[in-house]
């Protein structure tokens, strides 16, 4: 009988092995798949990143806001519950439109114009973070013509947009024109995040969504 008994206990030893072997290369899988994604998310510097910023608009934007101007500071869309932080971002070294840091800021392109002011403003967020959760852009194609944008300035002042249109491109054929550039004489505020589906031989998603407003009048 002792020596059943011991059998049987050695016989278990496999099971709770295969046990800690499963869970073990299962949580090296979701480790990998989210160390990935997260290295992935370096790619996010660049929403635009196969187009880069147009030659035409960086040497006709790169404005020196004056330092008594009210900066933007906050992007609020009310059909989203969408209530975010504006950081002020620039150019990545490869051109193209650099993205906040976090995801669940909104970042500003600090040499276009500030939101209201003539031609195109342009944020963009990000859809997800490097874990899936959600992006503060994350529900920017819920958007509907017509709907709501809202820029809050430092000194307490606010810009309204009114949603026109959106579209969703392939990111390698993204028309940065489209996003920088207005030759209606309008004041606009266009807004870029990722769309599609994971590519992950390109660290990116395979599409991105442009939502563009106008000010309301």
């Amino acid at each position: 009988m002792p020596l059943s008994k011991g059998n049987s206990a050695f016989m278990r030893k496999p099971t709770g092995s295969l046990f800690l072997i499963v869970l073990l290369v299962s949580s090296l899988a979701v480790f990998s798949t989210t160390l990935f994604r997260a290295l992935g998310a370096s790619s996010y510097e660049a929403l635009l990143e196969t187009d880069a910023v147009p030659a035409a608009y960086l040497l006709n934007s790169r404005v020196e806001h004056s330092q008594t101007a009210a900066l933007p500071i906050r992007l609020v869309v009310p059909s989203l519950s969408v209530d975010a932080n504006i950081q002020q971002v620039g150019i990545t070294v490869s051109g193209a439109m650099a993205t906040p840091k976090g995801f669940s800021d909104v970042g500003w392109y600090k040499y276009g114009p500030l939101p209201g002011d003539q031609g195109s403003s342009v944020m963009a967020g990000h859809f997800d973070d490097a874990l899936g959760g959600d992006g503060v852009f994350k529900h920017l194609a819920d958007l509907s013509e017509g709907d709501l944008v809202v820029v809050v300035f430092d000194d307490g002042s606010t810009r309204e947009f009114k949603v026109r249109e959106k579209k969703m491109v392939p990111y390698q054929s993204a028309d940065a024109e489209s996003v920088f550039l207005a030759r209606d004489g309008g004041s606009h505020l266009n807004l870029v995040t990722c769309g599609g589906t994971w590519v992950r031989g390109s660290r990116t998603y395979s599409e991105r969504l442009i939502v563009f407003t106008d000010e309301s009048s």
